[in-house]
Protein backbone atom coordinates (compact mmCIF):
# COMPACT_ATOMS: atom_id res chain seq x y z
CA UNK A 1 0.00 0.00 0.00
CA UNK A 2 1.22 3.58 -1.06
CA UNK A 3 1.98 5.39 1.64
CA UNK A 4 -0.38 8.12 1.05
CA UNK A 5 -2.98 5.18 1.11
CA UNK A 6 -1.84 4.13 4.18
CA UNK A 7 -2.25 7.55 5.62
CA UNK A 8 -6.24 8.20 4.25
CA UNK A 9 -7.35 4.38 5.85
CA UNK A 10 -5.27 5.20 9.64
CA UNK A 11 -6.99 8.45 9.07
CA UNK A 12 -10.67 6.83 7.84
CA UNK A 13 -13.80 6.70 10.05
CA UNK A 14 -13.49 2.87 9.47
CA UNK A 15 -9.63 2.88 11.40
CA UNK A 16 -11.23 4.64 15.11
CA UNK A 17 -9.94 2.35 17.63
CA UNK A 18 -12.88 0.37 20.04
CA UNK A 19 -11.47 -1.02 23.06
CA UNK A 20 -12.63 -3.94 25.08
CA UNK A 21 -11.34 -5.29 28.28
CA UNK A 22 -11.23 -8.34 30.64
CA UNK A 23 -10.67 -8.93 34.33
CA UNK A 24 -7.73 -12.12 33.84
CA UNK A 25 -10.41 -14.14 35.72
CA UNK A 26 -12.54 -14.12 32.80
CA UNK A 27 -9.98 -16.82 30.94
CA UNK A 28 -11.25 -15.29 27.54
CA UNK A 29 -8.32 -16.73 24.73
CA UNK A 30 -6.66 -13.59 22.93
CA UNK A 31 -9.00 -13.11 20.52
CA UNK A 32 -7.05 -13.84 17.32
CA UNK A 33 -4.87 -16.43 18.91
CA UNK A 34 -5.05 -20.04 18.95
CA UNK A 35 -2.35 -21.32 21.89
CA UNK A 36 0.19 -23.91 21.31
CA UNK A 37 -1.06 -27.10 23.06
CA UNK A 38 2.93 -26.49 24.98
CA UNK A 39 2.16 -23.04 26.51
CA UNK A 40 0.32 -21.61 30.07
CA UNK A 41 -2.95 -20.68 29.70
CA UNK A 42 -2.97 -17.16 28.33
CA UNK A 43 -6.12 -15.01 29.20
CA UNK A 44 -6.70 -11.57 27.42
CA UNK A 45 -6.82 -8.56 29.32
CA UNK A 46 -8.09 -5.98 26.84
CA UNK A 47 -7.85 -5.47 23.17
CA UNK A 48 -7.93 -2.72 20.68
CA UNK A 49 -9.70 -2.67 17.37
CA UNK A 50 -10.98 -1.06 14.38
CA UNK A 51 -12.56 -2.37 11.63
CA UNK A 52 -9.41 -2.84 9.57
CA UNK A 53 -7.13 -4.29 12.32
CA UNK A 54 -7.35 -6.32 15.97
CA UNK A 55 -4.96 -5.99 18.61
CA UNK A 56 -5.37 -8.55 21.01
CA UNK A 57 -3.42 -8.66 24.49
CA UNK A 58 -2.88 -11.63 26.66
CA UNK A 59 -1.38 -12.65 30.23
CA UNK A 60 -0.76 -15.75 31.62
CA UNK A 61 -0.24 -16.77 35.61
CA UNK A 62 3.10 -16.02 35.54
CA UNK A 63 2.64 -12.19 34.04
CA UNK A 64 4.24 -12.95 30.67
CA UNK A 65 2.50 -11.03 27.61
CA UNK A 66 1.62 -12.37 24.48
CA UNK A 67 0.03 -8.99 22.14
CA UNK A 68 -1.87 -10.86 18.65
CA UNK A 69 -1.82 -8.43 15.85
CA UNK A 70 -4.90 -9.93 12.92
CA UNK A 71 -6.44 -8.38 10.49
CA UNK A 72 -10.12 -8.16 9.30
CA UNK A 73 -10.04 -6.54 5.86
CA UNK A 74 -7.49 -4.48 4.26
CA UNK A 75 -8.27 -1.08 2.98
CA UNK A 76 -10.19 -0.83 -1.10
CA UNK A 77 -8.34 -4.51 -1.26
CA UNK A 78 -9.05 -8.21 -1.24
CA UNK A 79 -10.69 -10.68 1.12
CA UNK A 80 -8.15 -11.69 3.36
CA UNK A 81 -6.57 -15.03 3.71
CA UNK A 82 -7.12 -17.26 7.35
CA UNK A 83 -3.43 -16.47 7.68
CA UNK A 84 -3.81 -13.08 8.38
CA UNK A 85 -7.31 -13.60 10.50
CA UNK A 86 -5.88 -15.76 13.35
CA UNK A 87 -2.51 -16.59 14.15
CA UNK A 88 -2.08 -20.00 14.89
CA UNK A 89 0.03 -21.11 17.62
CA UNK A 90 -0.43 -24.93 16.93
CA UNK A 91 1.68 -24.57 13.43
CA UNK A 92 3.96 -21.07 14.35
CA UNK A 93 7.23 -20.34 13.14
CA UNK A 94 9.32 -18.36 14.96
CA UNK A 95 11.00 -15.64 13.59
CA UNK A 96 12.83 -13.67 16.16
CA UNK A 97 14.19 -14.29 19.46
CA UNK A 98 15.38 -11.64 21.85
CA UNK A 99 14.03 -11.00 24.93
CA UNK A 100 10.63 -12.48 23.51
CA UNK A 101 9.74 -14.60 20.81
CA UNK A 102 7.81 -13.21 17.41
CA UNK A 103 5.65 -15.91 15.54
CA UNK A 104 3.79 -15.92 12.39
CA UNK A 105 1.98 -18.59 10.10
CA UNK A 106 4.67 -20.27 8.08
CA UNK A 107 2.37 -20.29 5.22
CA UNK A 108 2.94 -16.50 4.37
CA UNK A 109 5.59 -15.08 7.14
CA UNK A 110 5.31 -11.60 5.37
CA UNK A 111 1.63 -11.39 5.30
CA UNK A 112 0.45 -13.35 8.12
CA UNK A 113 -1.10 -12.55 11.90
CA UNK A 114 1.80 -12.32 14.58
CA UNK A 115 2.49 -12.95 18.07
CA UNK A 116 4.82 -11.13 20.43
CA UNK A 117 5.38 -12.66 23.84
CA UNK A 118 7.56 -11.61 26.12
CA UNK A 119 9.98 -14.43 27.36
CA UNK A 120 10.31 -12.49 31.30
CA UNK A 121 8.66 -10.14 33.01
CA UNK A 122 9.46 -6.56 31.38
CA UNK A 123 8.26 -3.40 31.80
CA UNK A 124 5.80 -1.86 29.30
CA UNK A 125 7.90 0.07 28.12
CA UNK A 126 10.32 -2.25 27.81
CA UNK A 127 8.12 -4.43 26.27
CA UNK A 128 7.08 -2.17 23.56
CA UNK A 129 11.03 -1.58 22.64
CA UNK A 130 10.93 -5.60 22.51
CA UNK A 131 7.83 -5.71 19.69
CA UNK A 132 9.31 -2.49 17.88
CA UNK A 133 12.44 -4.14 17.96
CA UNK A 134 11.44 -7.28 16.11
CA UNK A 135 9.21 -5.51 14.08
CA UNK A 136 11.32 -3.64 12.67
CA UNK A 137 13.59 -6.41 12.01
CA UNK A 138 11.61 -8.93 10.94
CA UNK A 139 7.77 -7.65 9.65
CA UNK A 140 7.12 -6.79 6.36
CA UNK A 141 5.54 -3.09 6.03
CA UNK A 142 1.86 -4.44 5.94
CA UNK A 143 2.38 -6.52 9.13
CA UNK A 144 3.83 -3.43 10.99
CA UNK A 145 1.05 -1.24 10.14
CA UNK A 146 -1.47 -3.94 11.58
CA UNK A 147 -0.37 -1.88 15.00
CA UNK A 148 -0.70 1.42 13.76
CA UNK A 149 1.82 2.93 16.71
CA UNK A 150 5.15 0.65 14.94
CA UNK A 151 4.96 2.97 12.27
CA UNK A 152 5.11 6.50 14.44
CA UNK A 153 8.75 7.28 13.62
CA UNK A 154 8.43 6.30 9.97
CA UNK A 155 5.97 9.21 9.69
CA UNK A 156 8.37 11.41 11.86
CA UNK A 157 10.82 10.90 9.91
CA UNK A 158 8.61 11.83 6.50
CA UNK A 159 7.39 14.80 7.99
CA UNK A 160 10.73 16.06 8.85
CA UNK A 161 11.85 15.42 5.29
CA UNK A 162 8.32 17.22 4.16
CA UNK A 163 9.11 19.96 6.69
CA UNK A 164 12.70 20.46 5.67
CA UNK A 165 12.30 20.61 1.30
CA UNK A 166 12.79 23.78 -0.79
CA UNK A 167 9.47 23.00 -2.08
CA UNK A 168 6.24 22.95 -1.11
CA UNK A 169 3.66 22.32 -3.62
CA UNK A 170 -0.37 21.62 -2.25
CA UNK A 171 0.22 17.94 -2.60
CA UNK A 172 2.95 18.06 -0.09
CA UNK A 173 1.24 20.36 2.46
CA UNK A 174 -1.91 17.84 2.23
CA UNK A 175 0.48 14.74 2.84
CA UNK A 176 1.98 17.19 5.87
CA UNK A 177 -1.39 17.70 7.49
CA UNK A 178 -2.13 13.55 6.89
CA UNK A 179 1.44 12.92 9.01
CA UNK A 180 0.76 14.93 11.71
CA UNK A 181 -3.01 13.84 12.32
CA UNK A 182 -1.58 10.29 11.88
CA UNK A 183 1.44 10.57 14.40
CA UNK A 184 -1.03 12.29 16.92
CA UNK A 185 -3.49 9.77 16.68
CA UNK A 186 -0.94 6.89 16.48
CA UNK A 187 0.66 8.35 19.77
CA UNK A 188 -2.97 8.46 21.22
CA UNK A 189 -3.32 4.57 20.88
CA UNK A 190 0.48 4.05 22.08
CA UNK A 191 -0.42 5.63 25.32
CA UNK A 192 -3.35 4.00 25.62
CA UNK A 193 -1.36 0.23 24.72
CA UNK A 194 0.89 1.05 27.61
CA UNK A 195 -1.52 2.39 30.46
CA UNK A 196 -4.12 -0.18 29.79
CA UNK A 197 -0.99 -2.85 29.61
CA UNK A 198 0.31 -1.45 33.30
CA UNK A 199 -3.21 -1.45 34.84
CA UNK A 200 -3.62 -5.24 33.40
CA UNK A 201 -0.63 -6.08 35.54
CA UNK A 202 -1.34 -3.93 38.68
CA UNK A 203 -4.34 -6.35 39.08
CA UNK A 204 -2.37 -9.29 39.03
CA UNK A 205 0.44 -8.34 40.34
CA UNK A 206 -0.68 -5.75 42.75
CA UNK A 207 2.06 -6.93 45.70
CA UNK A 208 4.91 -7.04 43.32
CA UNK A 209 4.67 -3.21 42.49
CA UNK A 210 4.61 -2.27 45.73
CA UNK A 211 6.70 -4.34 47.06
CA UNK A 212 10.20 -2.21 46.15
CA UNK A 213 8.55 1.00 47.60
CA UNK A 214 7.95 -0.31 50.72
CA UNK A 215 11.27 -1.87 50.69
CA UNK A 216 12.80 1.20 50.10
CA UNK A 217 10.65 3.25 52.85
CA UNK A 218 11.13 0.39 55.78
CA UNK A 219 15.30 1.07 55.31
CA UNK A 220 14.75 4.90 55.46
CA UNK A 221 12.68 4.49 58.24
CA UNK A 222 15.07 1.90 60.36
CA UNK A 223 17.96 4.10 59.52
CA UNK A 224 16.73 7.27 60.51
CA UNK A 225 15.36 5.86 64.05
CA UNK A 226 18.74 3.73 65.23
CA UNK A 227 20.54 6.84 65.67
CA UNK A 228 22.71 6.08 62.39
CA UNK A 229 24.55 8.62 60.71
CA UNK A 230 25.89 8.96 56.78
CA UNK A 231 29.55 9.08 56.89
CA UNK A 232 29.31 12.17 54.75
CA UNK A 233 26.84 14.32 57.40
CA UNK A 234 28.29 16.74 59.83
CA UNK A 235 28.01 16.71 63.46
CA UNK A 236 26.03 19.80 64.31
CA UNK A 237 26.32 19.73 67.99
CA UNK A 238 30.12 20.67 68.20
CA UNK A 239 30.48 23.76 65.71
CA UNK A 240 32.19 26.76 67.01
CA UNK A 241 30.19 30.08 67.41
CA UNK A 242 31.67 32.06 64.29
CA UNK A 243 32.29 35.92 65.35
CA UNK A 244 28.79 37.47 64.49
CA UNK A 245 27.05 34.74 66.76
CA UNK A 246 29.13 35.74 70.08
CA UNK A 247 28.52 39.47 68.81
CA UNK A 248 24.83 39.01 68.96
CA UNK A 249 24.72 37.11 72.06
CA UNK A 250 26.64 40.15 73.85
Amino acid sequence: MERDEYLKKTLSSESVIHERENKISDSKQPEGYQPHPNESRLSEVFGLKSAFDNLSVGMDEKGIISVTATSQKDYHGPTLNSDRKLMKGTRRRTLYEHFGELYTNPSAPKNSAFTFRSRRTLSENRILSELRRASDKRLSPVQRQMIPFLTIEEDRERLSELRSAQHDSAQERAEKGRLEASIAQKTSMENRFLRKLRNARLQLFPKAEEAPVQGFLTSVVSELSDGTQDEGEEDMTNIPETDDEQTQEQ
